[in-house]
């Protein structure tokens, strides 16, 4: 059995369709779509140089956190191996007093006994 399609009558093609034929409907189609797509392009042209302007701003002052960033780590390290030489200092300091009193005792000790 051979299934056949019989195309649709000429009346059917008019009540249906908004313009007098395809092909104009095709062409009106056709002129929207580029309109559409001329109307992104400048849009996306646009944005894409408003963004580039944002974005090279952005790399100039993203390099100066960074550099700023970098400095007071920089500094940082040189508080922290300030903060150790003052602590190192604070117990050679106490343990230099405690050597005095304890050669002093251990003086006293050795004439007692």
């Amino acid at each position: 059995q051979e299934l056949r399609i019989d195309p649709p009558s000429p009346l059917f093609e008019q009540a249906s369709s908004p313009f007098p034929s395809a092909a104009m409907a095709m062409e009106a189609g056709a002129a929207i779509a580029a309109a559409a797509t001329a109307a992104a392009g400048g849009a996306g042209a646009g944005l894409f140089s408003y963004n580039r302007g944002n974005y090279m701003f952005d790399q100039k002052m993203h390099y100066a956190r960074f550099g700023a960033g970098l400095n007071m780590a920089i500094a940082q390290t040189g508080i922290y191996k300030q903060d150790i030489a003052q602590l190192t200092a604070l117990t050679v300091t106490r343990q230099d007093c405690y050597h005095g009193i304890a050669a002093m005792g251990l003086t006293i000790l050795t004439a007692i006994y």
